[in-house]
């Protein structure tokens, strides 16, 4: 399933008419199972549930676990790098095709803050650290003392 991101400010969370719009987009990408229980509430991994704040009321919602798809073992680089999220994909099919970049380059092709490509780049790394798995990427300063990331593959 494809991802999607969404900014709204507090204020347009607000609006009723853009938290039921939000809940129909969830419900559509949750493949049709609802998660309005038909009292204003939500339903979250099967239970009903809502938050006050103040007088307003706030509602929480996630697409339920049973949705979910199994997923494959990892054991090996193909299947951690088949378990990414399509962002990271992404990056990586950009670092294999150009070999080096600097983090400045990474954010703009991939529509990320600076600050993102970090974080993306720790979350592969836990994760191939979680696995035991090496990934074919290292960090150096260029010749003009810029961090880039360096693709190398694995044999």
């Amino acid at each position: 399933m494809a991802g999607i991101s969404i900014e709204l400010s507090m204020e347009q969370l607000s609006d009723p008419e853009v938290q039921a719009a939000v809940l129909k987009l969830v419900e559509v990408m949750s493949e049709g199972k609802s998660l309005s229980n038909g009292n204003g509430k939500t339903k979250v991994n099967g239970k009903t549930k809502a938050k006050t704040n103040g007088s307003k009321k706030v509602s929480t919602f996630r697409r339920p676990g049973a949705a979910l798809a199994k997923a494959a073992p990892i054991t090996d680089w193909p299947s951690l790098r088949e378990s990414l999220t399509p962002t990271t994909k992404n990056f990586l099919t950009y670092i294999e095709d150009v070999k080096e970049a600097t983090v400045e380059d990474i954010a703009v092709v991939l529509g990320i803050p600076h600050k993102g490509v970090g974080g993306m780049i720790g979350s592969l790394t836990r994760k191939a650290n979680k696995f035991n798995l090496a990934i074919p990427l290292t960090a150096r300063d260029n010749q003009f003392g810029v961090k880039t990331w360096v693709w190398s593959a694995l044999t």
